[in-house]
This record gives C-alpha cells, sequence and structure tokens, in this order.
C-alpha cells in the first residue's frame, strides 16, 4: 500500500449521528414560535391594524413629505368650558316627536309632503288643459294641509331645542371652520409644490383633531367635516389616494357615531356618512377596507330597513371584487324582497358563475 495515500475515515462514517439535546429542541421550538408570532403580527398590523397605527403611518407620512411636523394654525376654538361640556340632546332612542294633526313625525311627515306635492304639481299642470282635474287638485291641497301644520309645528319646535342645545355657539365655530376652508382653497390653489400641499392638508388635520377632542359632538362634527376636506384635497390636489384613506379610516370612521342625521341628504346621515370613506376605499382599490366598513355597519345598522341597505351594498362589494359566494350570501339575507326585487334578479347569475368556479 502506498504510504502517502489518504487512509478511509471508516471510523467517522461509523460514529453514531448525535440527536439534539432537549434543551436545544425546545430553543428551536421557541424560536419557530416567534417567527410564527411575528409573522401573525406582521399581517395583522399591515392588513387590519389598528386606529393608532393607521394614525402613526398618516402622521408620519405627512411630516415625512411636507417637511415639518409642526402644523398648528391661529384657529377660534371654542373656549375650553364649551369643549368639556357636552350640551344636553335629545335621547336618540326616544320616540320621535310627532305632529299634533296627523301623528306622524318629522321624517315621514316630509316624505307625504313631497309626494302630495308632486302629485298637485302635476294636477296644476293638467288643470290648464283639463278642468275636470280641479277636484282631484283640491283634494290633494286639503290632504296638504294638516301635513303643513304638523312640518311647521315640528320646525318650531327643534329650533327651540336647538337654542337649547347650543347651536346658536356652533354657528359661530362654523363660520369660523368656513373662512378657515375658504383660505385653505385659496392656498392650495397658489401651491407650487407637493410639500406646500402636505402642509396645508396637515395644519388641516390638526385643527380637525383639536375639534374632535371636544365633549360637544358640534364641535365634533366641524371636525370632521375638516377630515372630509382633508381627504378630498389629497385625492384631488396632492394626487394620493391612500393619504385619504388612511384619513377615512384612522380619523373619520372612528367618529361614526356622529352620523345621526335621519336627513337622506346630510354628510351626516348615516349611509351618506359611510359611502363617502368607502368611495375612497374603492377608488384607492381596497377591497378590504369597502367590506369591513359595510360590516361594522351591519352590526349596528339599527333597523331592518339600514340593515337590508348595508347587505345589498355588501352583496355588490363582493360581486365588484369577484366573489360571487359571498355575494348571494348577503342578497339572500335580504329581508324586504319588495323593495330590493331588482337587486335579486342578480341571484340566478350569481348562482351559475358559482357553478363555474
Amino acid at each position: 500500500m502506498n504510504a502517502s495515500a489518504p487512509r478511509p475515515q471508516s471510523g467517522l462514517l461509523n460514529q453514531p449521528v448525535k440527536m439534539p439535546g432537549r434543551r436545544t429542541l425546545w430553543l428551536a421550538m421557541a424560536g419557530v414560535a416567534l417567527v410564527a408570532a411575528g409573522f401573525g403580527a406582521w399581517r395583522y398590523l399591515t392588513h387590519s391594524p389598528p386606529v393608532w397605527m393607521v394614525r402613526w403611518q398618516l402622521d408620519r407620512y405627512i411630516k415625512k413629505h411636507a417637511g415639518t411636523g409642526d402644523f398648528k394654525v391661529d384657529f377660534p376654538f371654542p373656549s375650553k368650558a364649551e369643549m368639556a361640556k357636552a350640551p344636553p340632546r335629545r335621547d336618540p332612542s326616544a320616540a320621535p316627536a310627532k305632529g299634533s294633526r296627523t301623528g306622524k313625525d318629522f321624517e315621514a311627515l316630509r316624505d307625504d309632503y313631497f309626494t302630495l306635492k308632486t302629485d298637485a304639481l302635476a294636477l296644476e299642470r293638467k288643470l290648464a288643459r283639463n278642468a275636470d282635474a280641479r277636484p282631484e287638485l283640491l283634494a290633494k291641497e286639503a290632504s296638504l294641509e294638516p301635513i303643513v301644520d304638523d312640518l311647521w309645528e315640528l320646525q318650531k319646535s327643534l329650533q327651540a331645542e336647538a337654542e337649547v342645545s347650543g347651536i346658536t355657539a356652533a354657528n359661530a365655530l362654523g363660520a369660523a371652520r368656513s373662512k378657515f376652508t375658504e383660505e385653505l382653497r385659496e392656498q392650495f390653489g397658489k401651491a407650487g409644490s407637493y410639500q406646500e400641499m402636505y402642509r396645508l392638508i396637515g395644519r388641516e388635520l390638526w385643527v380637525a383633531r383639536q375639534l374632535l377632542a371636544s365633549a360637544n359632538p358640534d364641535h365634533r362634527r366641524a371636525g370632521i367635516t375638516l377630515a372630509f376636506d382633508a381627504s378630498r384635497h389629497a385625492v384631488r390636489d396632492a394626487q394620493n389616494g391612500w393619504v385619504a384613506a388612511r384619513i377615512c379610516e384612522g380619523i373619520v370612521l372612528p367618529h361614526r357615531d356622529l352620523a345621526d342625521d335621519p336627513n337622506r341628504r346630510s354628510p351626516f346621515n348615516p349611509e351618506n356618512f359611510l359611502n363617502q370613506c368607502v368611495d375612497i376605499f374603492r377608488d384607492n382599490q381596497e377591497f378590504n377596507n369597502v367590506v369591513s366598513t359595510y360590516k361594522s355597519y351591519l352590526e349596528v345598522a339599527g333597523t331592518p330597513q339600514r340593515a337590508d341597505w348595508t347587505r345589498q351594498r355588501l352583496s355588490m362589494a363582493y360581486e365588484q371584487a369577484g366573489n360571487p359566494r359571498e355575494a348571494l350570501h348577503y342578497l339572500r339575507e335580504i329581508r324586504d324582497t319588495n323593495e330590493y326585487r331588482r337587486d335579486l334578479r342578480r341571484v340566478p347569475r350569481l348562482e351559475q358563475q358559482l357553478k363555474n368556479y
């Protein structure tokens, strides 16, 4: 045998493999658990972040792009005493006030008025061509009389209640907010850079947050209005849908309890309030936020009508996202099938799509 040839390492090959000790295994398992927990936390914070996280992301972004974190402005806020005390408000769970002649609440009276008034106007036009329409017109006008009386009665009552609730002071705040908004509009028009625009958005949000810290819901509504304005400036001027969506998610929606106006044209009507944010989420292709916004409203809808409205919106959102299973689920949950019969016509098509999945 050649003395220079390497000897085979048979001794190493035949040695038994040593298994790691129990302590080493426990450490490895703990490491895996920590990695899994970290991944889960990361997914939670990036897919369903808490409000504080959304606000932190928004503040950090605006500060970076504005080049400053100081957004304080000279704004005529209500006094500390006014902001510390919530005025007495009518119990929302109490039965709505009703007219003495018809026994109907304000919303029902308003709907009846518009229906009868529209019919009366049509009859007036018809009367110019056909005198036979006069008796029917007189009957419509007679039906309108108690409705108009009750509307005036309830309006006076609401006005007196508003004075007690401090609406007069709120009007002064409204004037200050309008002036501030007009000044911002001019400044956005003159802004020569995105940095300037982010500074203006930062100031707008700073005022909004001071008002949202008030105990007075009218002050908070003024703050929400400014926050909505800031989201629109983010989209239209800064061309940043992400910032607009974060304003809705972190500042506006946590105050959805302020959306209690039964007036269907009011921005603080519950449905209108949500739709303003949903439109921003949808334009920014944030389907998860569209769905979560409607789902959270469904949990507190309060009335069957609002619950059905939310189910209809959820079904449309899921269908647009290509999820016929969930779209069908919410369509089938609708209780008032007459009101949503047009939407229910989508059921066969969705069933067919589900079969083709």
